[in-house]
């Protein structure tokens, strides 16, 4: 659960960058004066995004590591 989660946090962050890349590149043609990318802001932005998938990914994993399935089976 927790690798699957972890692969589509990487393939979504990998997608969004190259997106936004693009779209700046997209608007400094349509505007002047826009300035560079800067790289610092969006890396954070892009690890914090990262950080919370993988917690929202790990937390389930971690309590389903927790059950005992026989029981739980039993239960239903």
């Amino acid at each position: 659960m927790l690798g699957d989660g972890v692969t589509l946090t990487a393939i979504g962050v990998a997608a969004g960058g190259v997106a936004s890349l693009l779209a700046i590149r997209m608007l400094r043609s349509m505007f002047s004066g826009l300035g560079a990318v800067e790289l610092v802001p969006c890396s954070a932005a892009a690890a914090l995004v990262a950080a919370v998938a993988i917690v929202a990914s790990g937390v389930p994993a971690w309590r389903t590591t927790r059950l005992d399935a026989a029981r739980t089976l039993r239960a239903d």
